[in-house]
């Protein structure tokens, strides 16, 4: 990298070191506990092939001198020149970090690979040497390759390409010759890049591994001394997910930006491997951020314990990281009164708020009240309106809002209706061309959470929806504003309003006009009904992500078809038909004959997912220069539901013909729909 190049790099590492130089408050916590509190992320499956990976947020206590922190792989230069930029950019927190974690008894563990000529002489090289080979739980490996029966077939994404995401591609190479400078290597850390690590940590008495550094499709998963490793080992293992990067190129699959893509390689680690944290369990304030990381920002925040917010926020975080590629931080509250992690609003482009009478701690209400004075947007849920009133003593040193309802919200909360009844909602008609209301159908409805009493609601908020139970009729939905920042309410927000359709098209609508950014549009010429009729989605792609969030968490059957002119030139040849990765199982017909699946479709269920093969079709089903019908019956179990991954192609020798485009689709299961008939319309949009 010329000298020029490096000038910015270097000066931003210098003043990122400055503003970490200082120990947080929790670290200092930290220190006087004499534990590591870490609040743990993990997606465990929740029946095993069932592909159903809910979210699980845990506090964990961890001995210092039984654990270390490993630093893989954070080099001086790489041959990918957006990749040293990076490593540049996160390495003055990481040495943050690890100063904190050094200073409380943590073994640190540098593993530049491939430099250890380096430092063959220093004493973190001698330390690491002289650990003596010990018997390993299972045979130690030099490389760590993708596990197939563990993670199945692939990552998710494509890397194939080595991942460089400059243009022109950077030459490869290996012009590394050190660790970077910015990370210190102090007296009693270790230097090692091989099984050495794991001989050490044996000697010390090491149960718990902290991970870190780059890149996490690659060396943070199959080093030696790294994540596939450490777990075959029995060891106790995290990721630090906000410092670690990826080698992905944006233009490849699954076509996300460079660092949604490194969540996903992180979700995939959650899912099959070990649970991740944030650097803020150390170092406190915001987990640490990219400067080119530009997509929008959603902080959720939960802590109430009626209506399962821990649960359904971080669903919903997820929804809108799969479908909309935004930036999601769920903040829990690990305990009744507490929002630790809070001060990820200082870079939220919009806040939601699931919080039921809890007071906080001053410093994390200073940083709400912050962020709101300051005209942010907010999405607010059903309990947050008596969110910051406790109705008697706040616990020592933490503050109410008793106010609040009235204030920023606009309203008044006086209690709520009859439980059993539930709450039947109906949108106001003068409103129906609110941004909010876009797509929101039907327009009434009915909520089993009870009405809440909210009025006199301020005359300027902009009422969208009314409940109503027995002889009572209150506002059940509005948007207002707060110090000039755009806020929305609903009462709404019990369990199983998330289950339905209109609701998550509600909420959806309510983020995205909170941040000042069109609604999302409805796909083609889509309606709420989808079992209704036939409908254009674009494959590939799950339906959630591609319905305008009237799929998402839908379960059941569904059909897919499209047309596709075969050449005459294939004319009385047998075709592929390949149909990759479709959650859950499938099966295929051309032109009304089924000419493959994968699974098996319930009473039966077994679920197909990635034991796709090959269909072939038989020449005397084709008509050859004509258009030909491509259907599948899809039934999925449970998670995101559709096309997983590469869109289906049709084959004859060499030449193939992607069918990625526009389909036509709809809910249920009905048998005639595999036949070409007069129900498939000529119509372009879903021809090839």
């Amino acid at each position: 990298m010329p000298r020029s190049s490096l000038l910015p790099l270097l000066l931003s590492a210098i003043l990122s070191a400055a503003a970490f130089s200082r120990p947080s408050a929790v670290a200092d916590d930290a220190r006087e506990s004499g534990a590591f509190t870490l609040h743990t992320r993990s997606r465990p499956e929740m029946n095993k092939g069932t592909f159903h990976f809910p979210l699980v947020y845990q506090t964990v206590q961890w001995d210092p001198r039984k654990t270390a922190v490993v630093i893989c792989d954070m080099w001086d230069q790489h041959w990918c020149k957006s990749a040293t930029a990076r490593v540049a950019e996160m390495a003055p927190r990481m040495n943050a970090l690890i100063s904190v974690a050094r200073e409380q008894g943590a073994l640190i563990v540098h593993c530049p690979s491939g430099t250890l000529d380096f430092y063959k002489d220093t004493p973190g090289r001698k330390l690491a040497r002289q650990a003596p080979a010990v018997e390993p739980r299972v045979p130690l490996q030099g490389w760590c390759s993708l596990d197939v029966q563990r993670e199945g077939q692939r990552l998710p994404i494509d890397d194939s390409d080595g991942g460089c995401p400059c243009q022109p591609p950077c030459p490869g190479g290996h012009p590394w010759t050190r660790q970077i400078a910015t990370i210190e290597i102090k007296p009693g850390d270790a230097i090692t890049d091989n099984a050495e690590a794991y001989y050490l940590m044996q000697q010390r008495g090491i149960e718990n591994v902290i991970v870190m550094g780059v890149h996490t499709n690659m060396c943070v998963l199959g080093r030696p001394f790294s994540i596939r490793q450490m777990v075959y080992q029995g060891k106790n293992v995290v990721l630090v997910r906000d410092l670690t990067d990826s080698m992905y190129n944006p233009r490849r699959e699954p076509f996300v930006s460079h660092f949604r893509g490194t969540e996903m390689v992180v979700e995939h680690i959650e899912k099959y491997w070990c649970p991740t944290i944030t650097s803020s369990d150390f170092l406190g304030g915001p987990a640490f951020r990219f400067r080119e990381d530009t997509r929008a920002h959603v902080v959720l925040l939960a802590n109430e314990d009626e209506y399962g917010a821990r649960q359904t926020l971080p669903d919903f975080a997820q929804l809108l990281r799969d479908c909309f590629g935004y930036r999601c931080t769920v903040i829990q509250g690990y305990a009744p009164h507490d929002l630790s992690g809070i001060e990820a609003l200082e870079s939220a482009d919009v806040a939601v708020l699931f919080v039921r009478r809890r007071a906080l701690p001053q410093q994390q209400m200073a940083v709400l009240r912050k962020y709101l004075e300051a005209g942010k947007p907010l999405v607010a849920l059903r309990t947050a309106c008596h969110a910051f009133d406790v109705r008697g003593d706040a616990p020592a040193g933490s503050q109410q809002w008793p106010a609040f309802d009235r204030e920023v919200l606009g309203c008044n909360y006086r209690g709520h209706g009859p439980n059993q009844l539930g709450t039947d909602v109906a949108l106001v008609p003068e409103m129906a061309d609110h941004p909010i209301l876009s797509g929101v159908k039907p327009a009434q409805w009915h909520s089993p959470g009870s009405i809440y009493l909210v009025r006199p609601v301020d005359e300027e908020a902009e009422v969208l929806a009314v409940g109503t139970a027995l002889n009572l009729t209150e506002p059940i939905a509005w948007a207002r504003r707060y110090r000039g920042g755009r806020v929305f309410y609903t009462s709404l927000g019990h369990r199983s309003d998330f289950m339905q359709p209109q609701f998550r098209v509600l909420l959806i609508n309510a983020v995205h006009w909170a941040m000042g950014r069109p609604v999302p549009p409805l796909p083609g010429d889509a309606s709420p009904d989808f079992s209704a009729g036939w409908h254009t989605l674009a494959v590939p792609g799950t339906w959630d992500a591609r319905s305008g969030g009237y799929l998402i968490g839908y379960d059941g059957y569904a059909w897919y078809r499209c047309l596709v002119t075969v050449p005459e030139a294939w004319r009385d040849n047998d075709l592929t038909l390949s149909v990759p990765e479709v959650d859950n199982c499938h099966e295929v017909f051309f032109n009304g004959l089924k000419v493959g699946s994968a699974g098996s479709m319930p009473p039966d269920y077994v679920n197909g997912l990635g034991s796709e093969k090959p269909c072939t079709v038989p020449a005397s089903r084709v008509r050859s220069g004509q258009k030909n019908l491509v259907a599948l019956r899809v039934y999925d179990h449970d998670g995101r539901g559709g096309f997983k991954g590469k869109a289906p192609s049709l084959g004859f020798g060499q030449q193939v013909i992607s069918l990625e485009g526009k389909w036509q689709f709809r809910t249920g299961d009905d048998a005639r729909w595999a036949q070409p008939d007069e129900e498939t319309p000529p119509a372009e949009a879903f021809s090839y």
